[in-house]
């Protein structure tokens, strides 16, 4: 006879396994496949207790399942339980000891829930991660955070379930009122669940060419691209806004063209607004268009690969002519806000004494410029060497318009 506990904060799963075994039960069994798919299922980390009763006393022991999913039992040997319910591990027990003990019975029950955790998030007391405990629902992991931090108004007891991929929205005033108890889903190890607090109106993803790829929540209608792309850092180098897009959550796609809209000549409502389960996709650059000038065989404007360095753009250009100065090489970029950064370049390090490590990588519109005489300080750079150098810019756009 089977007995389960209840479950909550601080409970404990006991399985008391009786002393018949069941017709057809194979030592390989899996807990996949097994039909008790309400039962908890063991993980790596997890503590099992195992309290062995061989007829004429009771063997007790604590074991930690191991990463290769296994247990080591003394007398039964190497037992794989990953994926089992305490329940199986008994019987398989049993099947091992049975060569032992005439009519062995075993209990087992965990001790210490490590393997299988959700994250808690949003509107509630205490967010976290917690370890899930058997059977536990939504409900369960949401008294257990402590319920919600802010009381709810309307449309904003909003609970979304992410598993893997997919979401799912439940409504927790209609679970707590007994009207949506099918909404009170059994928790999986990887779950998240989000609280939406008042104001919130769903979540959209931010991927690509971005500073920190990941979720954001949509606090305002209408959410503006350019509010999804400032929560999380705004674009790289590399990216390619001219050719970004929305996927919809019905899988539709809107390509967005949003150069203009980052340099603040348009509007952000130009492009269209963020919904809840969106996807912002930002590309990277298929190619960087850079100018090298200077003291190189052939100055101008290069079109090459996206994640191209400076020593790409200099051998395109032919390399140097005699009487460069190479360790008082530029590189100039300036932002798409309009700052202006120099880095220098030991340009002579990078060809002949092959430090690679040292070259940097190039971005849409970068400068590249191989001077004759050593740049003492920035100062001279700016006065006397980057008016010249602005021309040669111009002269080169000028005859490729």
């Amino acid at each position: 006879m089977a007995v389960r506990c209840g479950f909550f904060a601080g409970a404990v799963l006991i399985l008391l396994v009786s002393s018949g075994v069941p017709a057809g039960l194979a030592e390989s069994i899996r807990g996949p496949a097994a039909q008790d798919v309400g039962e908890y299922r063991v993980g790596i980390g997890d503590v099992l207790r195992l309290q062995i009763f061989d007829g004429k006393e009771t063997h007790e022991r604590a074991t930690r399942v191991r990463p290769d999913g296994k247990i080591t039992v003394d007398l039964a040997g190497s037992v794989h339980v990953l994926d089992f319910t305490p329940t199986q591990i008994g019987e398989v027990l049993k099947l091992r000891l049975q060569k032992f003990y005439r009519v062995p019975e075993i209990t087992v029950y965990v001790e210490e829930f490590v393997s299988q955790k959700v994250l808690v998030i949003g509107n509630v007391k205490t967010p976290g991660t917690y370890s899930l405990m058997g059977e536990d629902r939504v409900l369960d992991l949401l008294a257990r955070a402590g319920w919600i931090s802010v009381p709810a108004v309307s449309g904003a007891d909003q609970v979304v379930l992410l598993r893997n991929n997919a979401r799912e929205s439940l409504s927790l005033s209609a679970m707590l009122a007994g009207a949506k108890l099918d909404q009170n889903r059994p928790l999986q190890r990887g779950d998240v669940l989000y609280v939406i607090a008042s104001g919130e109106k769903g979540m959209v993803r931010v991927q690509g060419e971005v500073a920190s790829p990941g979720k954001v929540w949509i606090e305002r209608d209408p959410m503006w691209v350019t509010d999804g792309l400032t929560a999380v850092g705004g674009v790289t180098d590399r990216a390619d806004p001219s050719r970004a897009l929305i996927v919809r959550a019905d899988g539709s796609h809107v390509p967005l063209n949003l150069e203009d809209v980052l340099q603040g000549t348009t509007p952000p409502n130009a492009a269209p607004p963020l919904r809840d389960g969106d996807v912002l996709y930002v590309p990277q650059k298929i190619t960087v268009g850079v100018f090298v000038l200077g003291m190189v065989r052939s100055p101008g404007r290069y079109d090459l690969p996206a994640g191209s360095r400076v020593l790409k753009a200099v051998a395109r250009a032919g390399y140097h002519v005699p009487g460069a100065n190479l360790d008082s090489t530029r590189l100039v970029r300036v932002s798409r806000t309009g700052q202006t950064k120099v880095f220098q370049v030991q340009l002579d390090r990078l060809l002949h004494d092959r430090q690679f490590q040292e070259d940097i990588e190039l971005a849409d519109g970068d400068v590249v410029f191989v001077p004759k005489s050593v740049i003492s300080n920035i100062g001279d750079f700016w006065g006397k060497i980057w008016p010249l150098v602005r021309v040669d810019i111009q002269n080169i756009q000028t005859a490729s318009d």
